[in-house]
């Protein structure tokens, strides 16, 4: 049944102006609705923001107090200024020894102070779910404590624990509904932003739609009472897309709007999008001033935002000195910011403004670990699987670790690592359960990984099963999947037909640009009938039009060589710099081969094995395969067999499909390796499972003549099925915000 909710047409502060403006059109509600729905559009009036925002009352903490040995009892600071000691220094993240006086201040108040016993209750259980792997059941009684005593906010909390299956509980999306619900009544937006984002995976657009009024109803009341945070708030509705239809420009006015009522966080993103063009008229100027403005202020964010424009994001030229300087100064900030951590580490890693420093990565990496970033610990793993020699029982722990913890990308890297670097049946299933987890709580990357895994051992039915439960969260690269399994009769023709699909996937691509590029692949191959190079430069095109990464290195390519449209060798080198700056692995790779080949003018062999053994020294798995097919052409001599090999071992061991497929050859036919069959087949079947069209062809074969396994005409024909309308996946992965 639709859950009906009253909602006023706009809200109006008491006593003055309305404060929100309805637009004179109304959006689209696109998302994952079954059919749109329009949603107003609301826009901030013109006013002073300065002057109607009310600060908050912050309760001076005392200083001169030794918080190691408070008690309820001690006269030197009150219980309420202990609570706010306590819930100051654990959103600091401050060291341990300073979270542990902090949690023992808090276990007092629980103990002894009936009157701030709720907070004390909820700030641990906040504690414990924000660091890593920490929530348990006591976590969960806590919170169910705090709300009995009538701390409502505890619902905010305990809903996303029933929501992703935290603190030891199973998922459990009618508590979850419930404790979102109890939140709304406390008069908490963020309950029906939630129960909002509800309705939208289980494809209720019209109670979606109510949810995200009244949600913006009690943004507007809580702003009409003077709380210029929900200025901010309601910009994010606007930026990220997820509940409402994407719009950088109304986002912009919010942001403005929040900036002139001192609202540092507003500054930075208003910043980055004058910065980039996202939506507004590009500012470069106004951009970097409002950034180091705020940066000047000891807005963190903002400085780890200047050091990614001198990195060369948003397309600037890149100054790797400054930028490096600008997350180190980030990264020395007391309490440390993990973001800053982050991008210091990477800059370590990818040698951004001197040699890399692997070893000092790590540490960087190791330290925003215990800062409680997930990321990091998926980034540890990185560095194991990438080490030499290859730490994988090292890297496989963090990622159970951080997947352990709810990390959905850590569960989706596992998984897939697994699944392409193991044959044991435990290890298989295991990869499969990790994936599956990660889909069940709207991972689209793991739903798809799931596909390709079931189509690879031949389970069509599987296999359509997650590329639609990955086309129902509108997934633009599972819809032209999806349409090309329909076209081929692969499937059988059940919902929308391939033209509808690629219709829905043409409208994803719009918020979710590298989806354009699916569509040009799609397009060029001939998935969908004849190939036609043309129309997926097209594609291509217009995902470079809007700075997509991926669709600038496929543009880049396409006009480097003269797939689909004139050549134009400047320009192509223009586009995959710019890619490449950018962080898109493929743009590094595209940029070396093209050197190799003379792409760009007389080939330039060296100039290649450079960005090549640069790219490897930072990890990236496709530098690996390049080199080996550089060796085994002797781009750099005479052919180097054994090199190329080598190369190829550490490009598959990183999950490189095409790595796989050489490593396969090599094998047939004793190139750098033993003559064994066996082992040659034994590739052939990871790489096909990975996507690679050549080796679901030479698989086919494999099967068809008894090759290093036993004939078997059914596989044969599955595998010759699937090349026919099969691709690689892509280099760089789709954003997760995925």
């Amino acid at each position: 049944m639709t859950t009906r909710i009253r909602i006023a047409p706009h809200v109006r502060m008491a006593g003055a102006s309305c404060l929100l403006v309805l637009g004179a059109a109304t959006a689209s509600y696109a998302s994952t609705a079954v059919e749109a729905q329009d949603i107003p559009v609301l826009r901030p009036a013109q006013a002073d923001y300065a002057k109607i925002c009310v600060p908050p009352t912050r309760l001076a903490i005392p200083t001169a107090v030794d918080w190691s040995r408070w008690t309820p009892d001690s006269k030197g600071a009150s219980p309420a200024e202990a609570l706010a000691f306590a819930r100051e220094t654990l959103s600091a993240r401050a060291t341990d020894d300073d979270n542990d006086i902090a949690r023992r201040v808090l276990e007092s108040l629980v103990k002894s102070v009936p009157a701030e016993r709720a907070a004390a209750l909820y700030e641990l259980a906040a504690a414990d779910l924000a660091g890593t792997n920490t929530a348990t059941e006591q976590t969960v009684k806590r919170l169910r404590r705090a709300l009995a005593l009538g701390y409502r906010r505890a619902a905010m909390l305990l809903g996303p624990i029933y929501e992703n299956g935290l603190a030891g509980q199973a998922v459990d999306l009618a508590q979850a509904e419930l404790f979102y619900k109890l939140a709304v009544q406390a008069r908490l937006e963020g309950g029906a932003l939630k129960l909002a984002a509800l309705a939208t995976q289980k494809r209720r657009p019209e109670e979606a739609r109510q949810w995200i009024a009244l949600a913006q109803q009690m943004m507007g009341a809580r702003l009409g009472a003077g709380d210029c945070s929900q200025l901010s708030a309601m910009a994010t509705l606007y930026l990220d897309g997820k509940l409402l239809p994407r719009s950088p420009t109304i986002a912009a006015e919010w942001l403005e709007a929040a900036r002139v009522a001192g609202d540092a966080r507003a500054s930075r993103l208003l910043g980055e999008l004058l910065l980039s063009g996202d939506g507004v008229p590009q500012d470069i100027a106004r951009g970097l001033a409002l950034l180091e403005a705020a940066a000047d202020g000891g807005d963190l964010a903002s400085i780890v935002a200047l050091g990614r424009w001198y990195r060369g994001d948003y397309g600037a030229t890149p100054d790797p000195q400054r930028a490096r300087a600008l997350f180190e100064r980030a990264a020395a900030a007391v309490p440390p910011d993990t973001t800053a951590l982050m991008e210091l580490a990477r800059a370590y890693r990818d040698g951004l403004g001197g040699a890399p420093d692997a070893a000092a990565a790590e540490r960087t990496f190791a330290r925003a670990a215990d800062l409680g970033s997930v990321a990091a610990i998926r980034e540890l793993a990185g560095l194991a699987f990438n080490s030499d020699p290859p730490q994988v029982e090292r890297a496989l722990g963090l990622l159970r670790k951080a997947a352990a913890a709810r990390d959905l990308a850590a569960a989706a890297m596992l998984g897939r690592w697994l699944l392409s670097h193991s044959f044991t049946p435990d290890a298989l299933a295991e990869g499969v359960d990790w994936l599956g987890k990660a889909a069940a709580q709207g991972h689209v990357g793991s739903a798809k990984a799931l596909a390709r895994h079931h189509a690879a051992r031949l389970d069509m039915a599987a296999a359509a099963r997650y590329w639609q439960m990955a086309a129902d969260m509108e997934d633009p690269e599972a819809l032209v999947e999806l349409a090309a399994l329909r076209f081929r009769g692969a499937v059988p023709a059940t919902g929308d037909g391939p033209e509808r699909l690629m219709q829905r996937a043409l409208a994803a691509s719009e918020t979710q640009p590298w989806g354009f590029v699916a569509v040009g692949r799609a397009l060029r191959s001939g998935w969908l009938g004849q190939p036609d190079a043309a129309a997926g430069f097209a594609m291509f095109r217009r995902a470079a039009d809007r700075d997509d990464p991926s669709g600038l290195r496929e543009t880049g390519e396409a006009l480097a060589v003269g797939d689909g449209t004139e050549r134009d060798a400047a320009e192509g080198w223009r586009l995959l710099e710019k890619a490449s700056n950018m962080g898109d692995a493929g743009a590094r790779i595209a940029l070396a081969r093209g050197l190799a080949a003379g792409w760009f003018g007389d080939p330039d062999p060296e100039g290649a094995r450079e960005r090549l053994e640069a790219a490897a020294t930072a990890g990236v798995p496709g530098a690996f395969g390049e080199l080996g097919s550089l060796y085994s052409r002797g781009a750099f001599g005479d052919v180097d067999p054994a090199a190329a090999v080598e190369w190829w071992r550490k490009a598959a061991m990183a999950g490189d499909a095409e790595a796989m497929r050489e490593l396969a050859n090599a094998h047939a036919i004793g190139f750098g390796a033993d003559i064994d069959p066996r082992e040659s087949v034994a590739w052939l079947e990871r790489a096909a499972g990975r996507g690679d069209p050549d080796a679901m062809r030479r698989l086919a074969y494999a099967y068809h003549a008894g090759v290093g396994v036993e004939p078997d005409k059914a596989k044969a024909e599955h595998w010759t099925t699937m090349a026919r309308f099969s691709a690689p996946l892509p280099t760089v992965e789709e954003p997760v915000a995925q």
